[in-house]
């Protein structure tokens, strides 16, 4: 049986290759196995591996407790629940995390200001208590190449977008 509005998730949900993608997946039952080093190790292995695959580019990535937020680009290999499906099967086997099944998308349109998505990813452990502010998380990722061509450090003061 699917949770209350897992099929609500699904409702409307399509996969454009290249295109830019707000996400959100949690551990079942929210327990709080994500922010340690060996599950960090294999985020970032798979993130790595996805890039490498050609199945997307995370550009930022945050790991909390019970929860990841991601902005990835989705690649022309396979359609996002695949690449979603993927990413979390390989981090599953890789550390034993359980995890909820489907996941929250939000497709970016090039409209969009990027600022505030990266502020609501990369403040998200502040704002549930987990660092003070002006500290760094341990279990935060920022592509080491493109920042889509703004500041992250400035964008991070910016307010989160109206759909969050």
């Amino acid at each position: 049986m699917e949770p209350p509005g897992h099929k609500a998730l699904r409702k409307g949900r399509f996969s454009i290759p290249g295109g830019l993608y707000f996400l959100t997946f949690c551990t079942q039952n929210r327990t709080r196995t994500l922010a340690c080093n060996p599950v960090w190790r294999a985020v970032v292995q798979e993130i790595t591996a996805s890039e490498t695959e050609g199945t997307a580019t995370v550009h930022t990535l945050i790991l909390m407790p019970d929860h990841v937020h991601a902005l990835a680009t989705l690649g022309h290999q396979s359609p996002l629940g695949a690449w979603i499906a993927r990413f979390k099967t390989r981090v599953r086997n890789a550390t034993g995390v359980a995890w909820q099944r489907g996941f929250y998308d939000h497709w970016v349109r090039k409209a969009e200001a990027l600022g505030p998505i990266y502020n609501y990813i990369l403040r998200n452990p502040e704002r549930s208590g987990l660092i003070r502010d002006g500290s760094s998380w341990p279990y935060s990722w920022v592509h080491p190449k493109e920042n889509h061509g703004f500041d992250v450090g400035a964008a991070i003061s910016l307010p989160p977008p109206d759909w969050l």
